[in-house]
């Protein structure tokens, strides 16, 4: 940034004083451009410079002259200071040493805050990373708590917003209802899924597979009216429900979509643009292209939708017992349901879908298939796949701080549910063998080519299921 100051000898008024400003570019072209006093004789007395990235320098040098007790001469009308200050060049060069010396500190003091800032970035990625398989979804999350933490900063919103327990006393709901309590209530935590192509590498909750149900009994929980609306009927009349969905927006309330643009999931569309020629959605587990505030961005992205499900009126206030004792009754009926077929979204073709104990054995079966492992490009295949079962293990059934959910929702039952105690702890004993198994899982040999290694693997997914099974015995014993 280039400071300077002149005089105008032809303005007797301003004899005495300097005019101080700041450029960018050529001084003297600057100074020529001080329409007010065009044919006016401007005299350059005095220019200097300062590496930074801040404007207003001149603003500081003029504060500085004046607390000092130099005049500044103010507008006629306004009463405002004007850029004019009655000192002499040396009185500007020792106020610009000082300012100088400032800005470098303040600039030492900042680099000091952005390397411990970029410190603590990093720290937070590599602490999301280490939750998720996918480097891609810990950035993504990172970069919504950096945004969101600017509009806080920034006065954009209220801090209040923020804060978990502003929150919830404005939305009168109960600490309880958190994702531990609703993939409890739904069944995903205590559920095991098992695609018998695991080359297609899915790895879906039992909510993915039986929506209805499983949304049913979220709803159910926490009491609130809902519609789901399917996709033949999305399909029928897309303007309708497009309609329906900018409508919910605009009361401040997004729409859950299952299959939103190319996310075949549940997401949430959050928002539009351009009168909803655009939707704006949170996704997982990829944004293909999202829009400069890191939300997905389509065009009738909700004609995608395989449901769409739209919030209502909070009718009831269920108790948190009976949502909790009708989630761990349920776990039995989670352990033995029957297998069923899905259409492949990658290959377009049937494949077996099961779930419980089968799941565990139909994952050991497919290792016991030894064509499926006799070359390297198959085995590297099938290893991402079979990686895909082992994190819904670990992920349901792991401990709580790798992010087992099973567990901290059965301990919180004890609290509610003291007449099921012997069954919950029970329960939890066993699930204590199934976080055994999948650390074992992890730590043992994934030379899927060798037949011993795989064989290792079966026996401890096989003890698995037995471990399963029983867990879910406890309950109606």
């Amino acid at each position: 940034m280039k400071l300077y100051a002149y005089i105008t000898p032809d303005i007797p008024k301003n004899a005495g004083y300097l005019k101080i400003g700041e450029t960018h570019g050529d001084v003297e072209k600057r100074v020529n451009q001080q329409i007010h006093e065009q044919n006016i004789e401007k005299i350059i007395v005095w220019q200097d410079a300062v590496i930074t990235d801040r404007t207003g320098i001149d603003k500081i040098i003029h504060r500085y002259l004046k607390e000092q007790g130099f005049h500044v001469q103010q507008f006629t009308e306004s009463g405002k200071d004007t850029e004019l200050v009655k000192c002499t060049v040396a009185d500007i060069e020792k106020a610009f040493d000082i300012i100088k010396d400032q800005l470098y500190h303040d600039e030492l003091k900042r680099q000091a805050l952005g390397e411990k800032f970029y410190l603590e970035v990093r720290n937070w990625y590599y602490l999301a990373n280490s939750n998720f398989p996918d480097p891609d979804t810990a950035l993504r999350i990172i970069v919504r708590l950096l945004f969101c933490y600017f509009l806080r900063e920034k006065g954009l919103v209220p801090k209040e917003l923020f804060e978990e327990h502003f929150i919830r006393e404005h939305l009168k709901e109960k600490e309880e209802y958190d994702f531990t309590f609703f993939a409890g209530v739904t069944g995903d935590s205590f559920a095991m899924t098992f695609y018998n192509d695991i080359s297609t590498m899915n790895a879906d909750s039992l909510s993915h597979d039986f929506g209805g149900d499983c949304v049913n009994r979220a709803f159910e929980a926490c009491g609130y009216k809902y519609e789901q609306i399917l996709s033949d009927e999305i399909k029928k009349n897309p303007a309708k429900w497009l309609k329906r969905i900018i409508a919910s927006i605009d009361d401040g309330i997004p729409v859950i979509s299952k299959g939103f643009g190319t996310c075949g999931s549940y997401s949430l569309i959050c928002g539009y643009e351009e009168e909803g020629k655009y939707l704006l959605g949170i996704i997982q587990p990829d944004i293909p292209e999202p829009n400069e505030y890191g939300y997905a961005r389509f065009a009738n992205g909700h004609e995608t939708s395989d449901e769409l499900i739209f919030v209502g009126e909070k009718t009831y206030t269920p108790h948190i017992a009976d949502s909790m004792k009708k989630a761990i009754l349920n776990i039995p009926d989670l352990t033995n349901m029957p297998s069923t077929e899905r259409l492949s979204f990658a290959k377009q073709e049937l494949f077996k879908l099961s779930f419980g104990k089968q799941a565990f054995n139909d994952w050991a079966d497919v290792l016991s298939i030894d064509e499926l492992f006799d070359t390297e490009e198959k085995c590297e295949k099938m290893a991402w796949g079979e990686f895909c079962p082992w994190v819904i293990l670990a992920t349901n059934f792991g401990s709580s701080t790798f992010g087992g959910y099973a567990r901290p929702f059965l301990e919180r039952a004890l609290t509610y549910l003291p007449d099921l105690r012997n069954q919950i702890e029970n329960t939890l004993k066993f699930y204590d063998e199934l976080y055994r198994i999948s650390n074992g899982l992890n730590d043992a040999s994934s030379n899927f080519r060798n037949k011993d290694s795989r064989k290792k693997r079966i026996e401890l997914i096989r003890e698995a299921a037995h471990w399963y099974e029983k867990a879910a015995l406890c309950i109606h014993n």
